[in-house]
């Protein structure tokens, strides 16, 4: 899993979580007008010698972390957020190619 401290260096990510049911996605809020790409993201982190096997393989910026009514960040609705982002991702490209995936059917 990527190391956390890596993230909060870079000056363009205000506040970030990790899932550890998801250790390839990670989820950020931004600097007020800042963007990023998954490609600065992973190029900043290889110039902090994280190694290749840790990168995110997926940037999802958000603007909010949903919390739970302790105040901490409600990791279980970000888990189904992003299992409806790629569940529509895999059937629009399902639909666009003619091809599905059967081994997940």
């Amino acid at each position: 899993m990527l190391k956390r401290q890596s993230l909060a260096r870079h000056h363009r990510v205000r506040r970030y979580t990790l899932l550890a049911d998801m250790p390839d996605v990670v989820f950020v809020i931004l600097q007020p007008q800042a963007t990023l790409t998954l490609k600065e993201l992973t190029d900043f982190l290889l110039d902090k010698e994280i190694a290749k096997f840790k990168l995110p393989g997926r940037l999802e910026v958000v603007d909010d972390f949903p919390l739970s009514k302790f105040g901490k960040v409600s990791k279980h609705v970000l888990v189904k957020q992003i299992s409806g982002i790629l569940t529509e991702e895999k059937q629009a490209k399902e639909l666009t190619t003619g091809v599905t995936d059967v081994r997940n059917a």
